[in-house]
């Protein structure tokens, strides 16, 4: 099996946090698989569900000694590439059909 993710480790995405958008650095990276099993059976199934999480490490020099560094868990569909990208996102499926020129006048950047 082979898992390929989106982003690297040091990459940048942006998120949104508190409802505003976000750049973060991806310090760590989980991947989890779990087999399916079906009911009655104790054998897999051959299929596989793989959940990606992109982790960020809030570091601050203001912390003191021994203080640990909050952590962030990012789902990996919450992550983009571009600021740009973040705010697509929420656009519904009416919304693709506009020209280009309209969707940029409603977002902001």
């Amino acid at each position: 099996m082979e898992i390929k993710t989106k982003y690297n480790v040091g990459d940048k995405v942006w998120i949104m946090r508190n409802n505003k958008p976000e750049k973060i650095q991806i310090s760590n990276i989980e991947v989890e698989v779990i087999g399916d099993v079906p009911v009655g059976t104790c054998f897999l199934s051959g299929e596989y569900y793989t959940k990606i999480i992109y982790v960020e490490v809030q570091r601050s020099e203001y912390r003191s000694f021994g203080d640990k560094d909050p952590i962030c868990k990012h789902n990996e569909c919450n992550c983009f590439n571009t600021k740009k990208d973040l705010l697509y996102s929420f656009l519904d499926d009416s919304d693709y059909g506009k020209e280009e020129t309209d969707i940029n006048a409603e977002l902001p950047l």
